[in-house]
């Protein structure tokens, strides 16, 4: 019946319905354009149309009788042409793209349209679709499903050519892609705020409504996990994700109400903090600081202990990202800076559980030692770092921060090397053991013995052990700790042992990446 169709529960009129849920796209176009005014203030006509289309006035009629010719091209000039809601053509303005996702355009390059590049969208999730064996699709498995050859594939991931609008929607639902990366918004993300609640006025955002009724339980779980993938490899794959969640929560924390408006701010916090952390490990500083800004603005919402461990995780989370920033600028003023983050969050400590006021110890140990001047201040940085060990222990980690025995082994080993002591570093790091589970504390343990090694003059160990980090590093993309292995190189190319075979082996590693 057609006063169920969607579009007419939102205000719209009654358009027929086409085999993919939406209005068909020929007599909407028909209408706005009879409703669009030329300057002679009589409305556009079918010639007009073609004209400007450069095409007949027979195959504007096909397309407004017969739905033919909508391109996703034609269906967004048209929708700009005769002001028609993008919803109505399934599609989603650049605007609405850039407020959702603005940190997948750090993961993707811009098209000539503006949008993220089809190609690079779905090469980068295709390879994080799995099979039942653990194996990422290749090209050749998606040329099978759509029954095109591989090279056809290549085209389309590098060059982005065969993205039909159909195409676009079958490699979203394939692939896990927010639709709106290929600038498409999807019938079940309308139906199912329909169901909800009903939309604002028709000519409202869809995109910037979705998301107003939301399951604040589920936000959590889904954050942990990206959590615990992160510590294990990376969730870098998962920003787009993160970024429409919490624009999500953005909408929807202002109808929520005392305790769940509390615990929506909370979880706010956490999202903004984590998408910070990956930025961070994507050397993208600038774009990672505001979101640890807004995370900090957050906790002043709340009350009671949780607004003190949350603020102290912000500023330990900003002192990180100062750190790292410091380290790939040789900006000392950053250290500092890091360092008084950390000593902020520190004022909190009454209020802190062990894994928080663990993982400040370590950190904020570790940036004082990056700028200590004098033996009082070394020794100060080592205890803090001692006193964070002795209160590590395994058990509740609401926050996903793995404080354990073996990651103040790490952040000690770190702080002994900025202070100079590389043997004692090395006696720590020894104490780290290979963990496929941890990945990445694996690689920068290696990262860091290598540094330590360095300092001993022991080059050719040193340059081993960078090469050894290096495939972990590049696997799990973590541009930070890329760095990290580029400085070592680049000081072993000053050293005495310039000319050593494993010094020659990194390089070649590293100009193979």
């Amino acid at each position: 019946m057609q006063e169920n169709h969607w579009w007419i529960k939102l205000g719209f009129p009654p358009f027929p319905q086409g085999k993919d849920g939406f209005p068909c796209p020929g007599p909407v176009t028909r209408y706005y354009r009879q409703q669009t005014q030329r300057a002679d203030g009589k409305p556009w006509t079918q010639k007009d149309l073609a004209y400007t289309l450069g095409i007949s006035v027979q195959q504007v009629g096909n397309m407004e009788s017969h739905d033919i010719g909508f391109t996703l091209e034609r269906r967004r000039f048209l929708a700009q042409q005769f002001h028609i809601p993008t919803m109505l053509y399934g599609i989603v303005t650049l605007e609405e793209v850039a407020a959702q996702f603005e940190e997948c355009f750090l993961l993707f390059e811009k098209g000539k349209d503006g949008f993220p590049r089809p190609g690079q969208v779905t090469k980068h999730y295709r390879y994080l679709k799995l099979h039942s064996d653990e194996r990422p699709w290749t090209q050749k498995d998606l040329a099978y499903v759509l029954e095109i050859s591989v090279q056809e594939v290549g085209n389309m991931e590098n060059r982005d050519t065969g993205f039909t609008l159909e195409r676009r929607r079958f490699l979203a639902r394939l692939f896990g892609v927010p639709a709106a990366l290929y600038g498409l918004i999807t019938l079940e993300e309308i139906l199912e705020h329909i169901e909800r609640q009903q939309f604002p006025q028709q000519h409202s955002s869809v995109l910037h409504s979705l998301g107003s009724t939301i399951d604040l339980k589920e936000f959590q779980i889904a954050l942990r996990k990206h959590q615990n993938t992160d510590h294990a490899l990376s969730a870098q794959g998962a920003i787009p994700e993160l970024s429409m969640r919490i624009s999500k929560l953005q909408n929807a924390i202002p109808s929520l109400s005392g305790a769940e408006k509390q615990q929506g701010y909370i979880v706010l916090s956490n999202y903004h903090q984590f998408l910070a952390l990956l930025l961070r490990d994507m050397q993208n500083f600038s774009t990672a600081l505001p979101h640890l800004d807004k995370a900090l603005l957050l906790t002043s919402q709340l009350a009671g202990r949780q607004s003190y461990e949350l603020r102290a995780l912000a500023l330990d989370r900003r002192g990180t990202v100062l750190l790292d920033k410091g380290m790939v600028t040789g900006d000392r003023q950053l250290y500092i800076e890091a360092a008084d983050n950390y000593k902020e969050a520190l004022r909190y400590e009454a209020h802190l559980s062990s894994s928080v006021l663990g993982a400040l110890l370590l950190r904020g140990g570790h940036a004082l030692a990056l700028i200590a001047s004098s033996e009082q201040e070394h020794t100060r940085a080592l205890q803090m770092i001692d006193r964070a060990t002795r209160i590590a222990r395994p058990g509740d980690d609401p926050y996903g921060l793995k404080i354990d025995r073996e990651r103040c082994h790490i952040d000690k080993g770190a702080a002994l090397i900025a202070l100079g002591h590389p043997q004692d570093a090395i006696d720590e790091l020894t104490c780290v053991a290979d963990n496929p589970t941890f990945k990445r504390r694996t690689a920068y343990r290696d990262i860091l013995l290598a540094q330590a090694y360095l300092q001993k003059h022991e080059y050719s160990y040193a340059a081993f052990l960078a090469t050894t980090a290096l495939p972990e590093i590049q696997g799990i993309n973590s541009s930070i700790n890329l760095q990290r292995i580029i400085d070592i190189y680049q000081h072993l190319k000053l050293s005495p042992g310039k000319d050593d075979l494993e010094v020659a082996r990194l390089e070649w590693r590293l100009r193979a990446r």
